[in-house]
């Protein structure tokens, strides 16, 4: 059979519709091609067939979907080690994640928790990624500045203790018996802009400091029982325990 020119109009249509409807209603939407040449072109511009989340579509997935569990580990997440992976030759963006060796399971937990995304990991435990999705297109625009993860996201206003425990194992730890979370990602006043609303909405006194986030005392003393049971309910990887445990 042979198969009809594509038109400028025509492409345009296949590269906004492909990757959120099937190949019916692109045929539909085409109808002066057939689905296999709907499907040679789509291979050609390398877009991925609409796909499934458990048994939900990729299109109807969003951050009201998930449950407040899976919400706050992704902020955490989002805030901490993931990144929001651009692919050149795909319409959306996908999340992603890569952590060292000694926190394979970690990153294990994380991949399971976050399931809902639908993510694959590595062999080895050290790197994850979902499929791409509009969602994470919008969160890239949302934070990133020339390819580098600057910007807050909306998110943050929604964080509780459980997500700032996740921000805290991804880009926390310990210095001179000080806990903070490290930050060199984001813009210091916009950071303590936040950080103000998050002290307000959860009773803290969390400060900014030039690269950090500091938890002093008062902080650790109403935030530590409450990420130890965490770590207990949601079987959070004893590995990660040291960065709770020098603090006791």
């Amino acid at each position: 059979m042979k198969y009809n020119k594509w038109l400028e109009e025509e492409i345009e249509l296949l590269i906004k519709k492909a990757a959120k409807v099937g190949d019916n209603q692109l045929s539909l939407l085409l109808p002066r091609h057939t689905k296999g040449s709907i499907q040679s072109m789509r291979r050609k511009m390398g877009i991925k067939k609409i796909g499934r989340i458990g048994s939900r579509k990729l299109s109807d997935i969003s951050f009201d979907t998930l449950n407040d569990i899976e919400q706050q580990i992704f902020i955490g997440s989002l805030l901490g080690d993931g990144y929001v992976i651009k692919n050149k030759r795909l319409i959306n963006c996908s999340f992603g994640e890569t952590h060292g060796k000694k926190q394979g399971d970690y990153l294990k937990w994380k991949h399971h928790m976050l399931s809902p995304f639908k993510p694959s990991i590595t062999k080895n435990n050290r790197s994850m990624s979902t499929p791409t999705h509009e969602f994470f297109s919008t969160l890239r625009t949302q934070m990133y500045t020339d390819s580098k993860k600057t910007k807050l996201p909306k998110l943050i206003s929604t964080i509780n203790e459980l997500g700032l425990l996740v921000w805290y194992l991804d880009d926390g730890g310990i210095h001179k018996g000080q806990a903070n979370i490290w930050n060199s990602c984001f813009d210091r006043i916009e950071l303590a802009q936040s950080i103000n609303s998050i002290n307000e909405n959860l009773n803290l006194s969390l400060s900014v400091k030039t690269n950090r986030i500091s938890l002093r005392k008062s902080n650790r003393d109403k935030l530590f029982p409450i990420w130890e049971q965490m770590f207990l309910d949601l079987q959070i990887p004893s590995v990660m325990r040291y960065k709770l445990r020098h603090m006791q």
